[in-house]
């Protein structure tokens, strides 16, 4: 079956799962406090936007990120804003990411 590359997008939660997945063959886990594990993608999205972070009432960004390619998916990190100290996501983190779908292949029906 012909693979063709696609961006998808989901909210990733503090407990590890998600919502919202515009691709179902994506799958998420949390492995440790600030430590989240995506497979399923390619990397985040190279075009467009790729994450967006809840915001405290003040404007300020509640987390800081890092992520990391691994042979089982993207490692996202997050940290207290500012600091390298680990911490969980407040609400969701929404993130887009390049992914390879399936597509079917068609038979033309002939007139």
């Amino acid at each position: 079956m012909p693979k063709i590359q696609t961006t998808a997008a989901l909210n990733l939660l503090a407990d590890g799962t998600s919502k919202n997945s515009t691709q179902p063959k994506i799958t998420t886990q949390k492995t440790a406090t600030g430590l989240y594990l995506v497979s399923g993608v390619i990397g985040l999205a190279s075009e467009g936007w790729a994450v967006t972070i809840k915001e405290n009432w003040n404007g300020e960004k509640t987390i800081s990120l890092d992520f990391e390619s691994s042979e089982n998916g993207l490692i996202v990190k997050t940290f207290e804003r500012g600091t390298t100290t680990p911490k969980d996501i407040e609400g969701a983190l929404t993130l887009r990411f390049d992914v390879e779908i399936d597509v079917p292949e068609f038979e033309e029906i002939p007139a």
